[in-house]
Order: structure tokens, then C-alpha cells, then sequence
């Protein structure tokens, strides 16, 4: 993700956060087609559970940005710079983890299945989860806009 720079508007910022979310999708995604390429395992099984339910908090998140866009349009948006900011630093965290997996996968997927994907799994199912944070992240968005939980 490129740093917000003081010369960014906060719409620009609200942009940038949404092109983030997008990429932390497309990146689940790749990590997933190269997964389905090989035997599963249940630690995979585990992994692509909770890569599908942070899709789906992303797609929550672009949902509230973009109303917040159509209300807008290129004036004030009403989410907030504090309120990007942390959505950025979720993102910034789950991104990170996401890039991880997809390095071992892309390196060798041998290594992965005996020597990784275990590890991985008791971190994704032990931390203080991004699930978690996303919900937080998304609640605060909608009552800034207004909208009803969905």
C-alpha cells in the first residue's frame, strides 16, 4: 500500500483505501487458484475458510466506502481520516500475512503442505483475529454513513 502522503485529499484517501481492499481480495484469490492445484489438507481447508470470510468483510468494507463515494461524489467524504487510518492498518496487517503464504506457495508447494501450512493455520485460528478487527472496522464505517448493519 503507497503511504498517505499530506498532499492526499480525503477523498483520495478513501480511494486509496479501497484499491487496498481490492488488492488484499485479488491476493486471497491467487493464494486460493494456487491451493486448488494440489491435494487438500484440513490445515488448507481451515485457511481457505478464514481467506473466504475476510473476502467477505473486504466486500462489506468496498460495499461502505463506495456509498459513501455515491453520496459524495468528489466533495467531503464523511468517513473520516482516523477511521481510514485504521482501517489501513488492518489491512496493512492482513495483507502482510496474506503475502507470506503466498510467498511459501509460490516457492514450493511440498515445503508448504510438511513444513508451513500448520504453523500458519494456529496463528490465523490463535490470534487476536482479523475477523474481529474488520467487524469493528465495518461497524464504525456504517454508523458513520448511516447504514444498517447487514
Amino acid at each position: 500500500m503507497q503511504p498517505e502522503t499530506p498532499s492526499m485529499t480525503p477523498l483520495q484517501t478513501l480511494l486509496q483505501s479501497s484499491l487496498e481492499c481490492s488488492r488484499i481480495i485479488e491476493l486471497i484469490d491467487e493464494v486460493l487458484l494456487l491451493l486448488s492445484q494440489k491435494r487438500t489438507t484440513l490445515e488448507e481447508k481451515t485457511i481457505a475458510e478464514f481467506f473466504h470470510k475476510l473476502v467477505k468483510s473486504q466486500c462489506t468494507v468496498l460495499s461502505v466506502l463506495h456509498s459513501c463515494l455515491l453520496e459524495t461524489g468528489r466533495g467531503q467524504p464523511r468517513i473520516g481520516p482516523e477511521q481510514l487510518a485504521r482501517l489501513q492498518n488492518v489491512n496493512e496487517k492482513v495483507r502482510t500475512r496474506i503475502e507470506e503464504l503466498l510467498k511459501i506457495v509460490n516457492y514450493n508447494m511440498n515445503h508448504l503442505e510438511q513444513y508451513f501450512e500448520y504453523d500458519y493455520c494456529a496463528k490465523l485460528i490463535e490470534e487476536p483475529g482479523f475477523l474481529q478487527d474488520y467487524d469493528e472496522v465495518i461497524s464504525e464505517l456504517q454508523s458513520t454513513m448511516g447504514l444498517d448493519a447487514q
